[in-house]
Parts: C-alpha cells; sequence; structure tokens
C-alpha cells in the first residue's frame, strides 16, 4: 500500500514553495490520511507578527481517490499551496491572484496611449490640447494638466514592477481598464497631489512649472 504521508512529504521538500502567491515561509506541518482522503497541516510566519516569530496555521483536505500514485504527492503539495495563498490575500486584503503567475508586457504606443486617456477619463473629462499634454477637469475644482509622450508613457508601462517579493512567490499583476493595477494607483495619487502641471521625468510623475 502507498505511503500518502510520505509521498507528500517528498513533495513537498522536492519542490519547496511554487505555486503563485504562496507564502514563501509556508511549511508543511503534519499529513492525515483517512480512507481516500489527506489533510495537510500547514503554516506560515505571520506577516504582522514576524519577530515574534508566530506563525499563521490552516489544512487543506484533499480527495486522492482518484489520483494516480505519482501524483498525489504533487497534487496535495500544490493545493495546500494555493489554499495558503488565498488565506495571505484574504487575510492581507492584498493585492496577489493566487494560482496565476506573472507574466510581463512590452506596450507599444498605440496601445498606451487610448488606455491613458481611458484611465484619466475617471477622475474627470480628459481633453488631449496637444500631441503629449492632456488636460483633465472635474467640473469642479481640479484641473490637471498631464504633459507626456506617448512613446514614453508605453515606456513607463512596460518597465519591469517589482517581481520578487520577500514574503511571497510573484503573482500575474491585476489591471483596471486593462492598465496594471500599479500605474492607475500612481496616477491616482499624482492627480490628486502633484498639480496642476505633471509629466514623466526619469520614469516618476512629478510637479512641472505651470507655463
Amino acid at each position: 500500500m502507498r505511503d500518502v504521508a510520505q509521498e507528500i512529504a517528498l513533495a513537498a521538500e522536492a519542490r519547496q514553495v511554487h505555486v503563485p502567491g504562496s507564502p514563501l515561509t509556508l511549511r508543511l506541518d503534519g499529513v492525515e490520511v483517512a480512507e481516500e482522503a489527506c489533510r495537510l497541516s500547514w503554516s506560515y510566519l505571520d506577516p504582522t507578527d514576524r519577530a515574534r516569530g508566530s506563525r499563521v496555521r490552516g489544512e487543506t483536505t484533499v480527495d486522492i481517490s482518484n489520483l494516480a500514485d505519482e501524483a498525489v504527492g504533487t497534487f496535495c503539495w500544490d493545493a495546500s499551496q494555493l489554499a495558503a495563498a488565498h488565506r495571505w490575500k484574504d487575510e492581507l486584503d492584498g493585492d496577489e491572484m493566487p494560482g496565476v503567475p506573472y507574466v510581463g508586457r512590452t506596450w507599444t504606443a498605440d496601445e498606451a496611449w487610448p488606455a491613458l486617456l481611458v484611465l484619466l477619463g475617471r477622475f474627470g473629462t480628459a481633453t488631449q490640447t496637444g500631441d503629449s499634454e492632456i488636460t483633465v477637469d472635474d467640473g469642479d475644482t481640479t484641473h490637471v494638466v498631464l504633459r507626456v509622450d506617448a512613446t514614453e508613457w508605453a515606456a513607463y508601462l512596460s518597465m519591469a514592477e517589482e517581481v520578487t517579493s520577500e514574503y511571497v512567490v510573484p503573482t500575474a499583476v491585476p489591471l483596471v481598464d486593462d492598465l496594471p493595477l500599479w500605474a492607475w494607483d500612481e496616477m491616482f495619487e499624482a492627480l490628486g497631489s502633484l498639480g496642476p502641471v505633471i509629466g514623466l521625468v526619469d520614469g516618476r510623475f512629478r510637479p512641472l512649472p505651470d507655463q
């Protein structure tokens, strides 16, 4: 009879933590086998209390009745990683996308410029007032001029966001209006705090002279 607990333990040791969104400190603490199912106990360092070394603990139950012997260890360990990834995201209200790997994207100016207009339209009436200038007016108190070249904006979107993490396996980047969430967040902050004239300088939004 196959030793399920040993198979899972060996899979966890061999493959370690690799499922996108899984906490890097995740470990397998125990396996219990009952008939055609197994329950895995796991834990990871509590990110809110790392100084004390306390751990968040959880369990994942997996039906193994239809699994080939050679697939049991890998399937059960992967299922536990995914469960831990969802636990991490839910408890910290994070932006991670559990189970979805990071894939970079290279933007062209033809793709990036219309996406910029859509994004700015969320903040007010966005009007292109020059080849490299867009005015955003919310009809009340906000009137911001964004000066940015289409090619420069495309390069900004294409720059590799931080895909390494000291906490979790990197995941895909959430999108808002087909734009990376990080870019949307940075634009939101720039429009709210840097006006009345802003631009991209060395890959960062910065205030520009009002002229």
